[in-house]
């Protein structure tokens, strides 16, 4: 049986197999890198009872690599907006990481959280592409530009 989740796997892979090359980095990346805004397209691709949904984000990451809340936030493919903060990590080999993305609604409740299991910068360090998955095991892919 094809899911919606079978779909998006085979395409996720298809995807990085296609950009990993691309995005090898031949110059050491470092935490300043990574610093500036970021703007980003991310795919949640659903559960069960949920076909999966759009996001565009804008991401203001300091030279710790806290995202601000203040100037950090989320479009939903349904007009909803939320804001977003965390730590995203880079290291030498331009691998970016983070434990928890959080996303807070309009009453300053924490909605959920969404964690980078891969992603990587390319050698002009101004693209990222990634997957993880968040708090409610829905996996995701995202590609982020730095202008």
């Amino acid at each position: 049986m094809v899911t919606h989740a079978s779909v998006a796997a085979r395409s996720l892979g298809v995807l990085l197999l296609t950009l990993t090359p691309v995005l090898s980095c031949s110059a050491a990346c470092s935490q300043a890198d990574l610093s500036g805004t970021w703007y980003v397209n991310a795919f949640f691709v659903g559960s069960a009872d949920s076909l999966g949904y759009w996001t565009k984000c804008k991401l203001s990451i300091n030279s710790a690599g806290a995202v601000s809340r203040s100037s950090s936030s989320c479009i939903y493919d349904i007009g909803v907006t939320r804001k977003v903060s965390g730590t995203m990590k880079v290291n030498s080999a331009c691998q970016i990481s983070a434990t928890t993305l959080s996303l807070w609604d309009a009453f300053d409740a924490r909605t959920g959280a969404t964690k980078i299991n891969f992603a990587t910068m390319d050698r002009g360090k101004s693209v990222m592409v990634g997957v993880g998955d968040a708090s409610t095991v829905e996996p995701w892919m995202f590609t982020g530009v730095k202008p």
